[in-house]
């Protein structure tokens, strides 16, 4: 598959990448390394070569020794996400490798001048042989990470500091040999293991590079869902969880909400485009709802191109990010649109995301014009909303189910989803209330404090209505679960999780939003 990520979250995706891959590989190297060096202490070691045994002791070189750890951070911060993947590979090839190899060949080191220098230089030479631990020698990681650090960031840095990436490779090499920690044979032969890795590496981030940036794309997006509210947070940690047992479902479901979730943010005004009206670039200015045009002809793209060919209906398809793309959102319609497609129920669920795509930009238009529904048709809007979506949550999860079955959760969902949004939806213009009811009220058409307006008497009365109407149908939902049981347990569990949801929403936050 071919996959170019989109221009404007490379900043962003680049950071998310590195810190990503920091925690992952630091918890490797505490499980691989000093795992390693523990099993090692029950090995007898092989005999040390006394070949550089005379090498003097430089206790102030340690400062080069421990400082590798801050030299790898940033090569992995100043490198693109291709090439942070290909540098974590690397790094984590030779950690496995050496781990493997200090099992198999465990060696000491043998100097004959003894580490005996005062004050401060001997904390600092204790924490040197510290990080490198009691029996990981041959082959030297240090030399190894610091030579692959160089190699990366060879291409990745200007010409005049290349040299000073390059010497200060070296120079930790040395350090090795001048605090005592290696022999000349360690350092020789971490530098082969980086070598030796380096084009296998390379093959392999070619094959993987792709699935990597779709999870540091998807990760990234999910970031910036919990920095706006942290209940975004436990939906991207129950979606995670499901993935050691479920991975294609669990991918499904992450590009799905991805996707989606991103969308909806786009249209509601929660995320700017490039060059909109909330960025410098003015003159290129385009609206969330136009922007939704390409996004929805792209999508529609996807079923005419799999009527005509199913072949591509296969996941790996070929995809290229247009250079001038406005957000994310191509790339994240073609990946979910990839693993959609590998659902028996395709043509279906594609419907059902086309219609959600719609239904968001008519959103989008309300909040920019203040648009008032009458009672029927904001029923409808908001009952389509949640029909979708919960018809392609069941696709998803394979079940027979449709929202057809349940129309009180389609119903409940929508009420709880106009009074948690309450006053965000109201200052941004998205107004959840009947024509009928807002003329009764007597409210201004400009009207966006969403606390003042819970409080008009008409509203408030409006309010207690539909919370009563919402709490029948939660009642009448769950009297009929058991039967949804029997006959489909797998969107039972669904349909009980967003119920359980609601009641609890009814229970708690209304109450103190609406009634305290």
């Amino acid at each position: 598959m071919i996959f170019r990520l989109p221009l404007p979250s490379l900043p962003t995706m680049n950071r998310t990448s590195a810190y990503a891959l920091i925690l992952l590989f630091t918890l490797l190297f505490v499980v691989l390394f000093g795992g390693s060096s523990q099993l090692a202490a029950y090995l007898n070691p092989a005999p040390a070569l006394v070949l550089t045994s005379h090498i003097p002791l430089i206790a102030p070189t340690a400062l080069l020794y421990i400082s590798l750890p801050l030299f790898l951070l940033y090569a992995a911060c100043k490198l693109d996400t291709a090439a942070q993947w290909r540098f974590f590979l690397l790094l984590t090839s030779e950690l496995i490798i050496a781990s493997i190899a200090f099992q198999l060949y465990p060696v000491h080191v043998h100097f004959m001048q003894p580490e005996n220098p005062q004050g401060a230089w001997q904390t600092l030479l204790r924490i040197a042989h510290g990080m490198g631990m009691s029996h990981n020698y041959l082959p030297s990681l240090h030399c190894a990470f610091a030579t692959t650090a160089a190699a990366m960031l060879h291409r990745a840095v200007s010409p005049p500091r290349r040299l000073a990436v390059w010497l200060y490779a070296v120079a930790v090499n040395i350090s090795t040999l001048t605090i005592h920690a290696h022999h000349l044979l360690d350092l020789i032969a971490g530098n082969a293991l980086a070598w030796l890795l380096w084009l296998p590496m390379r093959q392999l981030t070619c094959r993987t590079q792709a699935g990597f940036q779709a999870q540091m794309l998807w990760l990234d997006n999910q970031i910036q869902f919990a920095r706006r509210h942290p209940r975004y947070a436990l939906i991207s940690v129950i979606l995670y969880s499901q993935y050691p047992l479920h991975p294609k479902r669990s991918k499904l479901m992450i590009a799905g909400y991805c996707f989606l979730q991103a969308y909806d943010d786009i249209m509601d005004g929660d995320r700017a485009l490039i060059g909109s009206l909330k960025t410098s670039a003015a003159a290129n200015s385009i609206t969330p709802q136009q922007h939704a045009d390409p996004i929805i002809q792209q999508w529609h793209s996807y079923a005419a191109a799999c009527s005509a060919q199913p072949a591509l209906r296969q996941p790996e398809t070929a995809y290229r990010q247009p250079e001038t793309a406005l957000s994310d959102l191509p790339a994240l319609a073609h990946l979910f649109n990839q693993q959609l497609a590998q659902l028996p129920s395709y043509a279906e669920a594609h419907a059902e995301v086309a219609q959600l795509l719609r239904l968001m930009q008519a959103d989008a238009h309300r909040a920019q014009h203040r648009q008032l529904y009458p009672q029927a048709q904001l029923q409808q809007h908001m009952n389509q909303t949640f029909i979708s979506s919960l018809n392609l949550l069941f696709i998803a999860q394979q079940c027979a189910t449709r929202a057809a079955h349940v129309p009180e959760l389609v119903r409940a969902l929508a009420w709880c989803s106009t009074t948690r949004d309450w006053d965000d939806d109201l200052a941004c213009g998205i107004i959840n209330i009947p024509a009928e009811v807002w003329h009764a009220a007597q409210l201004a058409p400009d009207a966006a404090d969403g606390r003042a307006i819970s409080q008009n008497s008409t509203i408030a009365a409006w309010l207690a209505q539909q919370k009563q109407h919402a709490e029948q149908d939660l009642r009448e939902l769950l009297f009929r679960l058991p039967h949804i049981q029997q006959q489909d347990p797998a969107a039972a569990k669904i349909v009980r999780l967003f119920a359980r949801s609601v009641q609890r929403f009814a229970q708690k936050r209304y109450v103190k939003r609406f009634e305290g």
